[in-house]
């Protein structure tokens, strides 16, 4: 009796250390629901000019882990069935007809703050849901 007892502890311990390891062992599972919770869908309006005529106002949607600008501008152009906007440096070179050159360049700005305050870097200004932001060719 008393070995039956004894090896019914045993077995009992062995099975709650099992399942214990296999507890600590779902981290995995935590860090995909850690990814997938920070995806988000956000509308960004694109406001494309071509020196200060207005060529098209669109609101642009997203979903994905990296709001960039870079982003929404590869969604538009590829909704618009444009060529890739960005050369191989990484810079904006044109969307649909207008292309930089002949002394022209992009620059992009939120239109509530102005060209004053031209984003440095327009593939990586990170946006948010509802930003209205202005590519204009000068």
């Amino acid at each position: 009796m008393k070995f039956s007892k004894l090896l019914a502890v045993i077995l009992a311990v062995c099975l709650l250390g099992t399942m214990m390891i296999a507890c600590n062992n779902g981290g995995d599972g935590e860090e995909t629901s850690g990814e997938a919770a920070s995806a988000v869908t956000i509308s960004v309006t694109l406001i494309v000019k071509n020196g200060t005529a207005e060529v098209d106002n669109e609101a642009v949607s997203y979903t994905g882990t990296n709001p960039t600008l870079g982003e929404i501008i590869g969604n538009y152009c590829a909704a618009n069935d444009y060529p890739e906007a960005f050369d191989e440096q990484g810079l904006l070179a044109t969307i649909g007809d207008l292309t930089k050159g002949d002394g022209k360049t992009w620059s992009a700005y939120y239109e509530s703050k102005g060209k004053t305050e031209a984003f440095d870097s327009i593939k990586d200004q990170v946006v948010a849901d509802s930003d209205r932001i202005v590519l204009q060719l000068d």
